[in-house]
């Protein structure tokens, strides 16, 4: 149970470092102007769903892209008019994250990862760094999805274990309550979606 726990632990850090540093890198491609390429791109509502989208993928939380909207109506950069496509937009960008996360990419995490570093480490173009360290960052994250399906796999013969998740399931608001608990620890609910598909993997 030790190393389940430890498993556990060990790839969801791998996996929220991996957000961290994909996030990173797309924030250093767009600098210090997201503010207002978010105000420019938000007047048009096709425009604004899809840059939601994108911004969820930017900062890989949908609760830091929602506190970051507040903040620039506070500041009266947008009207809340504005950060209505946007937020729709976010919110669909969790749903796509998600399922790409469900793909079995994890099996090329590692290839990813050296994909990634050889590019930072070698790039002659600051771009290419930026680019490099993305691939580092999403690599982390496959490569966390596949030590916490790994971790698990022990769990799905424990008898105790399995009567827990099936009395989530029959009881929708405890599972809400749990999901909520751990999304608020993590500060992610990607993450979270992440953990969650884990367990789904391994039965």
């Amino acid at each position: 149970m030790f190393f389940v726990v430890m498993g556990l632990i060990g790839g969801l850090a791998l996996f929220l470092y991996g957000m961290q540093i994909t996030s990173e890198g797309l924030k250093s491609t767009f600098g210090n102007k997201l503010k207002q390429i978010l105000s420019t791109l938000s007047k048009n509502k096709l425009i604004a769903l899809l840059t939601g989208i994108a911004l969820t993928f930017t900062i890989q939380s949908s609760t830091a892209a929602s506190t970051l909207l507040v903040s620039l109506v506070n500041t009266g950069i947008m009207s809340i008019s504005q950060t209505l496509g946007i937020l729709l937009g976010t919110s669909i960008g969790t749903t796509l994250a998600a399922q790409i996360i469900a793909f079995k990419v994890s099996d090329y995490a590692l290839l990813i990862i050296i994909l990634g570093f050889g590019l930072k480490l070698l790039g002659r173009k600051r771009k290419q760094r930026f680019i490099g360290n993305i691939l580092l960052g999403v690599g982390f994250i496959f490569l966390g999805m596949k030590v916490m399906s790994e971790s698990v796999s022990p769990l799905k013969d424990h008898a105790l274990f399995k009567e827990t998740l099936t009395n989530l399931e029959h009881i929708p608001l405890l599972a809400l309550l749990v999901s909520t608990l751990v999304t608020s620890l993590i500060q992610s609910s990607t993450a979270t979606m992440g953990l969650t598909i884990s367990l789904a993997m391994q039965g």
